[in-house]
């Protein structure tokens, strides 16, 4: 059985509560807001790559290969995905996470964003008729803060 916790012994913090309280005094602290902007500006700027694979496989898709825009879309966001997770754990978040745990919560992560990506493409070509490039940026801009928020917290 496992030893009892003595009153005068602090528990572990969770990581994702942890790293919350990191960033409520990142927020109250001019260097570390700093350092978190500089660390969402390099997720965004490999997320800008990743996009730009995304976009690629979703035009041939849908122009070379006669696609849906959404099986144009998900296939793009694998790719992208792909790339992200590797430059994102080796550069963005110098993650020490093993990549059994980092790959598996991220590709998580990933696979929600996938699915509120093809909600977001799906409102945009259906409900407001916008064209299936204008309804990607939209969508690419939604999931832009959902991926940095889970990927700073929970996955890295």
């Amino acid at each position: 059985m496992g030893q009892a916790v003595r009153d005068d012994q602090a528990l572990p913090e969770p990581p994702p509560l942890g790293r919350l309280r990191g960033l409520i005094a990142a927020l109250g602290d001019q260097d570390g807001m700093l350092r978190l902007l500089r660390q969402f500006f390099s997720f965004a700027g490999v997320g800008l790559c990743g996009t730009a694979l995304h976009y690629a496989v979703l035009i041939a898709l849908v122009n070379l290969a006669r696609l849906d825009p959404l099986v144009g879309s998900a296939a793009g966001a694998v790719v992208g995905a792909l790339f992200n997770y590797r430059m994102n754990y080796t550069f963005t978040f110098k993650s020490r996470q093993k990549h059994r745990v980092a790959m598996t919560r991220f590709f998580i992560l990933v696979t929600i964003g996938l699915f509120l990506n093809i909600a977001f493409m799906a409102i945009g070509l259906e409900i407001l008729h916008l064209h299936y490039l204008l309804a990607q940026a939209v969508a690419t801009v939604l999931v832009l803060f959902w991926n940095f928020g889970w990927s700073r917290f929970w996955a890295f």
